[in-house]
């Protein structure tokens, strides 16, 4: 009897040591998982970009309504003086964003923070530049509001914060440059037309400027 109960424990141990991990075994699942989340990660960074960058898409929607009613209001589009930022202009439409500041803010632009008050925000609270001196001869895919930090392709003139570049001759097409708010994949901008979209490079072209203004891209500080 005692021998028979002897046999089972043993019987029973090597099973059990029989199907339990070796030390080779658990590394290759530790490896395994290392490798799938490796694969995981980047993937769920790109779908956080993608939401970002709709998120992006939809503010200047609203900024572009706003454009809409002050040109049906005064005739014109926003514009500040000649030496004026990007909030200068954009901020001639506080009265039509209402109480969304962050509007003005790019969810992907980690070197902006978002403002709390429209009527206390500065260049530190706006992600987009701005394309002064248009009017209503221009076409409907014309770029007005655009994610900053851009580069023309053709002459090599870099347009980044704190800037206003004069758009002379034939330029571009201008592309999104490595520190900008979706960095090199793109940028998005809006239409004088009002449709939004996200292109890897968009076209300034410099005959849009009225008679009386230059047509001139501008920054926030």
């Amino acid at each position: 009897m005692r021998w028979s109960i002897l046999r089972a424990t043993m019987g029973l141990n090597k099973r059990l040591f029989e199907r339990s991990f070796t030390l080779i075994e658990l590394l290759v699942v530790v490896a395994i998982i290392g490798i799938l989340a490796g694969l995981l990660v980047p993937a769920y960074s790109n779908v956080r970009e993608r939401g970002r960058r709709t998120s992006c898409l939809n503010n200047l929607k609203q900024i572009g309504i706003a454009i809409k009613e002050y040109n049906m209001d005064y005739g014109k589009y926003p514009e500040g003086n000649n030496n004026a930022t990007a909030l200068m202009h954009l901020g001639l439409l506080s009265n039509y964003l209402g109480k969304i500041p962050a509007i003005l803010k790019c969810p992907s632009d980690s070197g902006k923070t978002v403002s709390t008050n429209i009527a206390t925000m500065t260049d530190a609270n706006v992600s987009y530049l701005y394309i002064r001196g248009l009017n209503d001869d221009m076409t409907a895919i014309t770029p007005v509001v655009a994610d900053r930090r851009i580069r023309d392709t053709v002459s090599g003139v870099t347009v980044t914060d704190g800037m206003g570049v004069i758009i002379t001759g034939p330029p571009g097409p201008w592309v999104w440059l490595s520190d900008s708010p979706h960095k090199t994949d793109g940028g998005n901008y809006l239409c004088v037309g009002g449709q939004v979209m996200f292109k890897t490079r968009i076209m300034i072209p410099s005959d849009i400027g009225s008679a009386t203004a230059v047509n001139l891209v501008v920054t926030p500080d």
